[in-house]
């Protein structure tokens, strides 16, 4: 699946590097362009502290926080704004292994640790403030930790001890929060401080859960 990914980036890198390079306000409508780029997120804000059943164990900061990397479209119907498609990755924890110890020891936890895939569909709303400088307003959609999904399973004994049945369950960490943000853009380059909202993820029973992030993006070239 890596491999894929990279593939990927290296087709359409190359592809948007022989592409022209016209990126100016007044000649991007009915243009598409692509963009690489990257998300730092910040640890997130919750309010619920009561984790959902069967879940795997896992450090939801640690998960859901850190840096990830993107690739991307970015299509403009009009000249000042556009739809745009995201594909991010990033390395992060997956689980916490527990290991028994020796007797001199109490034993402890592992990080066992996967690259998750991210997508990210939004739209972006121009302002042009300067001859090439513009902010933008974002509002969007995403889908989050992609490739984490996973079998526990769970013996269950009757009152003497004696083993009766076997149970597994499958889950992940998938969940779809919205996409918000704030941007300023000069030339190619553009900054971004936004937030990941939602009130439905596989880690806790919450009312709430936001990841602020900060954007950095480079438009490469039309395609």
């Amino acid at each position: 699946m890596n491999k894929h990914v990279i593939l990927i980036l290296l087709f359409f890198i190359s592809f948007s590097f022989n592409a022209q390079e016209n990126t100016s306000i007044e000649n991007r409508r009915g243009q598409l362009f692509f963009k690489v780029g990257s998300d730092y997120r910040i640890t997130p804000i919750y309010n619920g502290n009561k984790p959902k059943d069967n879940t795997l164990r896992t450090n939801i900061d640690s998960q859901s926080s850190g840096a990830a990397f993107f690739y991307g479209v970015e299509f403009f119907p009009g000249k000042n704004w556009s739809l745009n498609f995201n594909h991010s990755f990033h390395y992060t924890l997956f689980y916490l292994e527990t290991f028994n110890g020796d007797p001199d020891d109490l034993g402890g936890e592992a990080s066992v640790n996967q690259l998750f895939y991210d997508f990210h569909f939004y739209v972006n709303y121009y302002i042009k403030i300067f001859k090439e400088s513009e902010v933008f307003v974002r509002v969007g959609k995403s889908m989050f930790n992609r490739n984490s999904n996973y079998t526990t399973n769970e013996a269950i004994y009757d009152d003497n001890g004696n083993f009766v049945i076997g149970i597994s369950s499958q889950g992940n960490f998938n969940f779809s929060p919205y996409n918000l943000g704030l941007g300023y853009k000069k030339d190619r380059v553009e900054v971004l401080l936004g937030i990941y909202s939602t009130s439905n993820t596989q880690y806790l029973v919450s009312e709430s859960f936001i990841i602020p992030y900060f954007n950095l993006a480079y438009t490469i070239g039309k395609m």
